[in-house]
C-alpha cells in the first residue's frame, strides 16, 4: 500500500526507500528485558531497532554523502503516532525519507510502517550532524 492510495501527502525530504522488517519475537524478547519491559505486545519504541540496521543506516550515509554531509550522527529526539499495535511475528514496510541537513546540521528521518493496506505508525527521529574538525 502507498502514501497516495490512503491520499497521504509525501514524506517530507528525500525518499530513502521501502524496507522489509520484522518483529522477531527473539529480538522483541532482548529488546524487552534490554529496556526492563516486562509487559505485553510491542513497546512503541521498538522500530528504532530498525533505524539502527544496516540497510537504513546505509541508505542514510549514502542520502547525506550525495548531499555534501559528513560527520558523527547524535540523537536529539523521537516520536511515534500509532495507528494500529504492534503485532510479534509480523512483517511489515518501513517507508523512509531523509529531510536536511538545514542550517545548522540537524535532520529528520521519517517513516510510516505498513502491514498490507493498513498504516500502522508513523515515526520521526531527530538528529543533528555533528561535523569533527581536524585538530591543529
Amino acid at each position: 500500500m502507498s502514501a497516495a492510495a490512503l491520499d497521504l501527502d509525501p514524506l517530507p525530504g528525500r525518499a530513502l526507500g521501502v524496507f522489509a522488517v520484522r518483529v522477531d519475537p527473539g529480538e522483541l524478547a532482548a529488546f524487552r528485558a534490554a529496556i526492563g519491559d516486562e509487559g505485553e505486545g510491542v513497546p512503541l519504541t521498538y522500530p528504532m531497532l530498525w533505524l539502527a540496521s544496516e540497510g537504513v543506516r546505509a541508505a542514510v550515509r549514502g542520502a547525506l554523502a550525495e548531499g555534501g554531509g559528513d560527520g558523527a550522527l547524535v540523537h536529539l529526539g523521537q516520536g511515534f503516532r500509532c495507528h494500529q499495535p504492534l503485532q510479534g511475528d509480523q512483517d511489515y514496510a518501513l517507508e523512509l525519507a531523509l529531510e536536511g541537513p538545514d542550517a545548522r546540521g540537524q535532520l529528520w528521518l521519517r517513516g510510516r510502517l505498513w502491514q498490507g493496506a493498513g498504516l500502522i505508525l508513523t515515526l520521526e527521529s531527530h538528529l543533528a550532524l555533528y561535523r569533527m574538525e581536524a585538530a591543529p
